[in-house]
């Protein structure tokens, strides 16, 4: 928030509670714009110091570009700022599979700048036509492997390949496009570019993989074509891309033989088309997670954040049962479109008041917090109490409103 950062962990005493684990605060200048954490990677991270460390941060703000490394001070974690650089406006930073590199997309210009995660110095600068919306690495096809693969996504929905240079492999260059025309017919693909913008989303390919093996377990000694298609995406090594057109429809596309060396050989092609409305509109965000059932995937979109049940045999078998709603958020509202200033909250966690510069609202935790319920909401106030698992509230407040608070 602003220029301070706070790491969570959960809880080893309390099932399902988070704690704070470690905090960094910025000068007040530097507004965070974007971030990206690691932990865990004890091989990279020894090489990089003899202190002990426990993870890398990335963090870019308005001017600058900074990594900090996580360490222990008497038992205690700490961010120690490793290396800053000048960096104008980083509005995505990620970091590469193996560590060793940063990358960052800008909103001041359409380009993907790389860094040397020990130093911090600029190795390579990927021009675009177009603003990037979004960029991810491609996990390599073995641990032992440092293979760098970058897929971005500009304003216009297209999905960019890159890949290493074969005599120069900590270069990338561009290897494919995936565009709307790739996905569709000519006629299609004019009739949906003429009616509004898509957006397009790389699959994570680990997820998707957990879900087809533990999917093929179920049913190891059945042989149909459902099941056939799913052993092709695996054994394949299929990477898949999800587009949303403006009607809702979903295009998924494949790409094989990225893991093959010389990647000469990328083929590309359409595996399915969904009906319209089968998503809420091109969503600004698409995320694919694990579900509690190992065989079933978790589909994350937003605005407005909406949670689907994705079975994979019947979801790239085209059936209507395919995706399923499970939950999705009440609608944005403009009043909570103001910035936050702070939270309070009820000791159990079972209330949240939230303070923003123009008024706030409060709500109750429900379902084992599972389910947020708006329960009141104020113009203004200095000073906010949250009572009763979120039921009423105590405030100072600058005007009175409509609302089940109670007013001191």
């Amino acid at each position: 928030m602003n220029n301070r950062i706070a790491a969570w962990s959960l809880s080893g005493a309390k099932k399902g509670t988070w704690l704070i684990h470690s905090t960094l605060i910025l000068p007040e200048s530097q507004i965070i714009t974007a971030l990206d954490c690691k932990s865990g990677e004890a091989e990279f991270l020894s090489r990089m110091s003899n202190l002990r460390r426990l993870g890398l941060l990335a963090v870019g703000s308005q001017p600058n570009l900074s990594v900090y490394t996580l360490i222990l001070e008497n038992d205690l974690p700490s961010w120690s700022q490793k290396w800053t650089i000048h960096a104008c406006f980083p509005t995505c930073v990620r970091f590469a599979p193996s560590l060793m590199y940063i990358a960052t997309s800008s909103a001041s210009d359409n380009a993907i700048r790389m860094y040397s995660t020990t130093s911090g110095r600029q190795t390579q600068v990927i021009s675009h036509p177009r603003t990037i919306t979004n960029f991810a690495w491609r996990q390599p096809q073995a641990a032992s492997r440092d293979d760098l693969i970058l897929y971005t996504v500009t304003d216009d929905a297209t999905i960019r390949i890159f890949l290493p240079v074969l005599d120069s492999p900590q270069q990338l260059q561009l290897h494919a496009s995936l565009d709307i025309f790739s996905s569709l017919p000519f006629s299609a693909a004019s009739h949906h570019l003429n009616q509004t913008a898509s957006t397009a989303f790389w699959l994570d390919r680990e997820v998707v993989e957990n879900a087809l093996n533990e999917t093929l377990k179920k049913w190891p000694d059945q042989d149909n074509a459902r099941l056939r298609r799913i052993k092709d995406i695996k054994d394949e090594r299929w990477d898949l891309f999800l587009r949303v057109l403006g009607d809702g429809s979903v295009v998924v596309s494949a790409v094989a033989n990225v893991d093959r060396r010389p990647p000469t050989l990328l083929k590309q092609f359409t595996l399915q088309q969904l009906p319209p409305s089968t998503l809420p509109g091109p969503p600004s965000h698409l995320f694919l997670l694990p579900n509690t059932d190992p065989s079933m995937l978790r589909l994350a979109v937003s605005s407005p954040l909406t949670i689907f049940n994705l079975s994979p045999v019947a979801f790239f078998d085209a059936q209507n049962d395919g995706l399923r709603l499970s939950s999705y958020l009440l609608p944005r509202i403009l009043e909570e479109e103001s910035k936050i200033v702070r939270l309070v909250r009820t000791p159990e966690g079972a209330g949240v008041g939230i303070v923003r510069i123009m008024g706030g609202e409060a709500w109750r935790v429900l379902n084992n917090g599972t389910q947020l319920v708006r329960s009141g909401s104020w113009c203004s106030a200095d000073h906010v109490v949250v009572l009763q698992r979120g039921k009423s509230n105590i405030f100072k407040p600058l005007c009175l409103c409509e609302a089940n608070q109670v007013y001191v």
